[in-house]
């Protein structure tokens, strides 16, 4: 019961945070050039935003989806990309370091019969190259951003040291992916610490998470060119989520050029991320629009761009999840389907 209340007292303060920092933003913006902005607005250019956003969630998924076939996940596609779509629509509007979205996907496949080792690594290793790829696009942004507007010694090295954190953290994750030895030793440590710490034995749990990526690597290394599907979508996932964030700038008439807008977005979503709020709600938002005053858009213009965006390709998705998840409950399990 304390437990509970501990945890609905933190998520209180989380949201409250949150609300706080979209106010800030909007509290500083200057009334009448907003609603200027707005009246003038071209809006024809948000299904467009509409159309990239949904581009984005079918790669991201169809990502996942060709991923789960290397651990041996054989659900029909269908569902895999149904699933994936409602657990990372779950995942970018309200979820933690992506714990809200794996709990949802672990429920909805276990649901249908694969095994939870199999779910988790597949999850991990799609995770770990949609992390890449948001990794590699982060210092075409700062080396673009230093060149074109110096910030200083102080906040060079802060976002330096940002940085560099993120990438050690890719390659350490890298490392344990690729070293059997490696993995397995954490694996030990991990236990130990559940144990100590915990008081729950996890060292079996462990051990077979290990043991699937351990197979799942294995796989990759007989076959490298499995990962040709899930990188392309991965690419294209990315690539395509730019692209909506664009619209959403055209939409308010602000054209921007191709390396101010991947500047933006980069930096804007990696720092929502980093802040481990949810979906980094307030955080990217006034990232977003720091980044794109600093290379000269208007304030009001960036700041209502990115809470376009924000709606467009976050909560409208979420909202449509919700009648896709309805369907995916309603519908019967395969492990549950009785032959004929």
């Amino acid at each position: 019961m304390e437990g509970s209340e501990h945890r609905q007292r933190r998520l209180g303060i989380v949201l409250v945070t949150a609300c706080l920092l979209l106010g800030v933003l909007m509290a500083t913006m200057d009334a009448r050039k907003a609603m200027h902005v707005l009246r003038h607005a071209s809006w024809s250019w948000a299904p467009v935003a509409l159309l990239c956003s949904a581009v984005s969630y079918f790669c991201l998924s169809a990502g996942f989806s060709a991923i789960n076939r290397i651990f041996g996940i054989r659900l029909r596609r269908r569902d895999q990309i149904e699933i994936g779509f409602v657990s990372f629509a779950l995942n970018n509007l309200v979820s933690v370091g992506g714990l809200a979205g794996y709990s949802l996907r672990l429920y909805l496949l276990r649901r249908r019969g694969m095994a939870a080792g199999d779910v988790v690594s597949a999850s991990l290793v799609h995770s770990y190259f949609n992390h890449l790829a948001m990794m590699s696009l982060l210092p075409i942004g700062l080396t673009y951003l230093l060149v074109n507007h110096p910030l200083g010694r102080t906040r060079t090295f802060e976002m330096s040291l940002a940085t560099a954190a993120a990438v050690g953290l890719l390659v350490g994750t890298t490392i344990l992916l690729l070293s059997d030895a490696m993995r397995t030793r954490a694996a030990r440590l991990f236990g130990w610490l559940g144990s100590k710490l915990l008081r729950r034995d996890l060292e079996h749990a462990l051990h077979d998470l290990d043991t699937t990526l351990g197979r799942g690597v294995a796989a990759i290394r007989r076959r490298p060119s499995v990962l040709g599907v899930p990188l392309l979508f991965v690419v294209a996932d990315w690539a395509t989520s730019v692209l909506a964030l664009g619209a959403c700038f055209e939409a308010l008439r602000t054209p921007l050029h191709p390396g101010v807008l991947l500047t933006g977005f980069a930096i804007g979503v990696t720092a929502g991320f980093l802040s481990m709020l949810p979906g980094g709600l307030g955080v990217q938002e006034g990232s977003m629009a720091g980044i794109f005053v600093l290379l000269g858009v208007e304030y009001e213009r960036a700041v209502l761009a990115a809470m376009l965006f924000r709606v467009l390709y976050y909560v409208v998705p979420f909202a449509a999840s919700l009648v896709l998840y309805a369907h995916i409950l309603r519908a019967t399990p395969a492990a549950e389907v009785k032959p004929p």
